[in-house]
């Protein structure tokens, strides 16, 4: 048998998913999903490692991703009041039912499969997800620490599930950090660009930060980025991983010193 090196099963994986995705009627009314090709390549190069057989492993990625595609889809979904604005209630049920069917579109990959176990074990990353997604849309924190950890079990909690079926504590620490440093950096790119962010309003206002002191705002965000970048560099000795991760995470670190 000839094993694919990482690369091919990553193209092949995203082949596959777009296949999925390529909804005729949905993408009348909606953007053509994103697929990302960093929580791709953790995916697959974890599965990899753990010497999961490839056919498994690509169905098990293939539904996790397309999960992840859910949930992203329903973050679309504007809360503005529609009025009698029929295009925009037309937009918003359809963005809903994208969502919807990209959910059940991982339901019935698990399913046929037979692989029942695992989808218990991210139904309940899931249902976490959604539940912190409330608090973190109503702004329901005590503390910077609170909005924090629950924005991390939202960027994280899918992919730690992935990780805790195949008992990998030390991949799943790995992993989650590393996305998490790719959602503060997305943040601050964001804040920097257009001068808002859900996360760095929140801090403004939660810690009486005057508008125009950027610098403090952006500190706190720092701290958080160090510790986890601190927890992949120590991860980084004692973990092997295929050459394509090793710049992922390389160049992933590399931009933290340069925002």
């Amino acid at each position: 048998m000839i094993v694919q090196n990482i690369i091919d099963i990553v193209a092949e994986i995203k082949e596959r998913l777009q296949s999925e995705l390529n909804h005729p009627y949905v993408k009348k009314f909606i953007h053509h999903p994103i697929i990302d090709e960093d929580k791709l390549l953790y995916l697959c190069s974890f599965m990899q490692q753990a010497s999961v057989k490839e056919e498994q492993l690509k169905v098990y990625v293939i539904s996790v991703m397309l999960v992840q595609i859910a949930l992203d889809t329903h973050d679309l979904v504007s809360t503005e009041p529609v009025m009698n604005d029929q295009h925009l209630l037309q937009e918003r049920q359809l963005t809903v039912l994208a969502g919807v069917h990209y959910s059940s579109l991982y339901y019935n990959y698990l399913s046929k499969n037979g692989f029942l176990q695992f989808m218990s074990e991210t139904a309940s990353a899931i249902k976490m997800i959604n539940v912190e997604k409330m608090k973190y849309y109503k702004q329901e924190f005590q503390s910077v620490d609170d909005m924090m950890n629950s924005l991390f079990t939202i960027e994280t909690a899918l992919i730690q599930s992935v990780c805790s079926y195949f008992h990998n504590e030390e991949w799943k620490r790995l992993l989650a950090h590393a996305l998490f440093i790719k959602r503060l950096i997305h943040e601050k790119m964001v804040y920097i660009n257009h001068g808002t962010s859900r996360l760095f309003d929140w801090l403004r206002s939660y810690l009486s930060i005057h508008k125009d002191d950027h610098q403090d705002i952006l500190e706190i965000v720092e701290h958080y980025i160090s510790k986890s970048r601190k927890i992949i560099d120590d991860l980084n000795s004692s973990l092997h991983f295929n050459e394509q991760l090793k710049m992922n995470l390389n160049q992933l670190i590399m931009s933290t010193s340069n925002h």
